[in-house]
């Protein structure tokens, strides 16, 4: 069993240095990236910015098998607003009955509609302050560092620590 990141949430977690969040909180279950996935994060890392080999010290690089690049094409074809990247992972984790995890709402939605466990970015904070893997306020400074480095804005943040 697997969790597949998306490029937008792993590259948040890598540049507020905290992917060891990730590893704590899914325990037991290996992290990964898909190629296209790996692909994209290696854009930065030509423009000099070295949060990517954060990720793939923690995540291990999955191939798509042949029918699921098959897949891939036609699904870049039915759904125009999501990238490759997205569609790669989602459909590794549909047809591997693995895990993903994002930020993006559209793919998030459309793993879903396929069957697909997801977690999304609310879900994972609500997790690690559930998980005593952080408290209330590192949870908050966490979503802090979140919006500084990503500018990623958590809406109905009350919401994640209702019991």
């Amino acid at each position: 069993m697997k969790v597949l990141l998306d490029t937008d949430l792993a590259s948040a977690f890598a540049k507020v240095e905290r992917l060891e969040l990730l590893v704590r909180l899914f325990a037991g279950i290996d992290l990964g990236i898909a190629f296209e996935v790996y692909k994209e994060l290696l854009v930065p890392l030509e423009h000099d910015y070295h949060f990517p080999e954060a990720v793939f010290a923690v995540c291990e690089t999955i191939y798509p098998h042949p029918e699921d690049m098959v897949t891939v094409q036609r699904r870049l074809v039915d759904m125009k607003a999501l990238g490759r990247g997205e569609l790669e992972t989602i459909t590794i984790c549909q047809a591997r009955g693995w895990f993903y995890a994002a930020i993006d709402q559209k793919a998030l939605t459309y793993a879903r509609s396929l069957g697909v466990t997801t977690f999304t970015l609310r879900v994972i904070l609500r997790l690690l302050w559930m998980r005593h893997i952080l408290s209330q306020e590192e949870v908050r400074t966490l979503i802090q560092a979140l919006w500084e480095k990503n500018k990623l804005v958590i809406v109905d943040l009350e919401e994640i620590f209702h019991a």
